[in-house]
């Protein structure tokens, strides 16, 4: 219990440690435990070529394992993610040791870029095939039970801390010379079969011991309400005697399905039940590749809040590929059709100073509009700090991703004259740019589709790019390509403004300029203002933010105006 103790305060100290550093990169944390099919058993060498490589970016630490009773392990290092984290994989602190095996890591590493392209990722990876989290089956392989104290005491829990603890003590965790912040982000477990594998008693208590042991978990990584998924246990059927390889497995099905059913942070994967297998106990490689994926989008839909049972649907799509990147965008759609033919739609571009930010920025406002009977869209585009562009290869994005829904209108149910443009900050920019802007395009893509919307929702926008206007400096003399200020023309699409009065990148006085020099070329233009209120106040935050209501709530007015909705806003105003 001693060293238990010493080990969580470690882990303590290293979590204090990353929280205090200024300007380090951030990365999302992820802990990948259980038993063997977390191991993985599918096979490097059946990989096709295009998954048979490095995962650019992400960073793995693999724990050692060992077996309950030994010194405490959890060796490693950290290392780009690449195939060989399977069963069979060791490592001794100093370098790794590949296998020909990988586990779930390396498409839930990639789904997850895919869902969130701007995010940076770290995995922390301990399992042990063969080990239950019951004492009483833990056999020759171990117990996740942290008060098992056969032999010297030591468990897998143990050795679970040690790897945290390992982990946590590299501050640099990618070799670039620069501290980094590592941000529990999620959990993933697959184990189970052990514990409902020969003894009834094991399988009977995984409920309670599933429970206390992620909370365990979630307390080594600092966060109470840390996501949680879940990878339920199958049958292969092929068992020599009656088929049956885990006796007691519907019990541990059960009881992992009322684990995820009472707990408000957690998801179950259950596509585990179609999988094929490569011997009576583990998935083929197929298996493994649809797990990872399952399990990157269960995080990702607990992360914002994307239930599968509710009135929307959520997919992605890529709009375009360039220099060897998939730009996706996310679409929200209404499942139950109450409204016949094609709905009105809205796309949103993120802010971030053309450098960074996530789609998901607006996911409350599309899961809000979609309620409202339209289909809604966050679009990616290609960052400064991420594929070291500039603004103008922003606005060809945002102009990309309009075509494509243009050009996709009729399969996705859009009304193709009813598409709006949104978005906040250099997202409002490139929306807007969208609408005004006739050059910058890219090369080689069909103009002849539309990339202009019908109308705009616009949050803080950066529309005044000229001199002392926002990006000026990043700009130069090429200003006047890129700046809606500059390039206002009649026949331009109805638009609303949302801005504080207290905006340091799109002052109160060039909005009003803007709004004049709309009106005066016999366009639409509103304007309104949020007294004392700053740069981004719209967001939602945690829900608690009265101006993310007030904003959406005058959206809706303003989309009612124009045809795109029905009725009184449903959302409260404040």
């Amino acid at each position: 219990m001693r060293k238990r103790l010493i080990l969580l305060c470690a882990i303590f100290i290293a979590f204090a440690h990353f929280g205090i550093q200024i300007e380090a990169k951030v990365y999302n944390l992820y802990y990948l435990g259980g038993q063997s099919n977390m191991d993985g058993h599918g096979r490097v060498d059946e990989l096709p070529a295009d998954l048979n490589t490095a995962v650019k970016g992400v960073m793995i630490f693999h724990g050692n394992t060992a077996p309950d009773g030994e010194d405490v392990d959890g060796r490693g290092l950290w290392a780009e993610l690449r195939p060989g984290h399977g069963a069979g994989f060791e490592s001794d602190g100093k370098s790794n040791r590949y296998s020909g095996k990988f586990g779930v890591e390396i498409t839930f590493a990639r789904r997850l870029l895919e869902l969130d392209p701007n995010s940076n990722i770290a995995i922390i990876k301990y399992s042990r095939g063969g080990t239950s989290i019951d004492t009483s089956a833990a056999g020759k392989y171990g117990s996740w039970d942290p008060d098992y104290n056969a032999k010297s005491g030591i468990n897998q829990y143990d050795h679970f801390l040690a790897t945290i603890r390992n982990a946590l003590s590299i501050s640099d965790i990618d070799g670039d010379g620069e501290s980094d912040k590592l941000v529990p982000a999620g959990i993933l477990w697959m184990q189970g079969e052990s514990d409902g594998a020969n003894k009834i008693q094991a399988a009977q208590k995984y409920k309670t011991n599933l429970k206390r042991l992620m909370d365990l978990v979630r307390a080594a990584l600092r966060t109470d309400d840390l996501p949680v998924v879940i990878g339920r246990i199958s049958e292969s059927g092929q068992d020599e005697n009656d088929g049956k390889v885990w006796n007691h497995g519907d019990i541990v099905r059960e009881a992992q399905k009322s684990f995820v059913e009472k707990d408000a942070n957690a998801a179950l994967i259950t596509s585990t039940d179609n999988y094929g297998y490569s011997d009576k106990w583990h998935y083929d490689t197929e298996g493994y590749l649809d797990l990872g994926k399952e399990f990157a989008q269960a995080i990702f839909s607990l992360q914002n809040d994307l239930d599968s049972d509710s009135y929307y649907a959520f997919q992605d799509f890529v709009y375009k590929t360039i220099d060897n990147t998939d730009l996706r965008l996310y679409m929200f759609e209404p499942k139950q059709d109450k409204q016949k033919g094609p709905k009105p739609a809205i796309v949103f571009f993120h802010g971030g100073g053309w450098r960074s930010g996530p789609p998901s920025q607006f996911f409350p406002h599309c899961k809000y509009l979609v309620s409202r009977g339209m289909i809604a869209i966050t679009v990616a585009y290609r960052l400064k700090n991420i594929q070291g562009t500039t603004p103008f290869d922003c606005v060809k994005d945002g102009k990309s991703a309009m075509r494509w829904v243009h050009l996709h209108a009729n399969e996705l149910g859009i009304d193709p004259d009813r598409i709006a443009a949104g978005g906040g900050s250099a997202g409002g920019h490139i929306a807007a740019a969208t609408a005004i802007l006739d050059g910058l395009n890219e090369e080689g893509e069909d103009i002849t589709v539309s990339c202009k919307p019908n109308a705009l929702v616009l949050f803080n926008p950066a529309l005044d790019n000229g001199p002392g206007g926002y990006g000026y400096e990043r700009l130069g003399n090429r200003y006047k390509e890129i700046s809606p200020m500059d390039n206002i023309q009649p026949g331009l699409p109805p638009m609303i403004i949302f801005l504080g009065t207290l905006d340091g990148v799109f002052p109160v006085l060039n909005a009003e300029k803007f709004k004049e020099l709309m009106n005066k070329s016999g366009n639409r233009c509103d304007l309104k203002l949020y007294q004392d209120q700053r740069h981004g106040f719209f967001n939602y935050r945690d829900g608690n933010n009265k101006y993310y209501y007030q904003t959406v709530y005058d959206a809706d007015v303003f989309l009612e105006s124009i045809g795109y909705v029905k009725g009184k806003p449903t959302i409260r105003s404040e």
